[in-house]
């Protein structure tokens, strides 16, 4: 059989999906899974009876990382926008109105995920 994602790669993106696990079994909105050796899948939006809405493929832990770091930003920014009460914005809106404290939260987390990827990146 023929491999789209090496044994080693497949490893990190195991790696990269572990560092996101708490935000996906809280937000319930994705799951990522091994589909060696094809890659690495994000699975969103579930509905009963439909199955998931969108499927997207990764053979590479660093770009795998990005859209989860992008997918928890989104997540945020959604939760913040239904404590201030306004549904109709979009992000950089959101990002407007939000006070100091709640950007530096933002920044604090963003950067764990960051320092979590770069230990494990370390000894690849």
């Amino acid at each position: 059989m023929k491999e789209y994602i090496s044994k080693e790669e497949m490893e990190h993106c195991m790696q990269v999906k572990e560092i996101f696990r708490l935000l996906s079994e809280e937000s319930g909105d994705f799951c990522v899974v091994d589909a060696y050796p094809f890659g690495c899948e994000v699975l969103e939006w579930y509905g009963a009876g439909r199955g998931f809405d969108r499927q997207v493929h990764f053979t590479d832990a660093s770009e795998l990382f990005d859209y989860l770091l992008n997918t928890w930003e989104n997540i945020y920014l959604y939760d913040m926008e239904r404590l201030y009460g306004n549904t109709d914005m979009d992000e950089k809106e959101i990002l407007k109105i939000l006070p100091e404290e709640r950007k530096k939260e933002m920044e604090a987390i963003r950067n764990e995920y960051i320092m979590k990827y770069e230990s494990c990146q370390i000894n690849w």
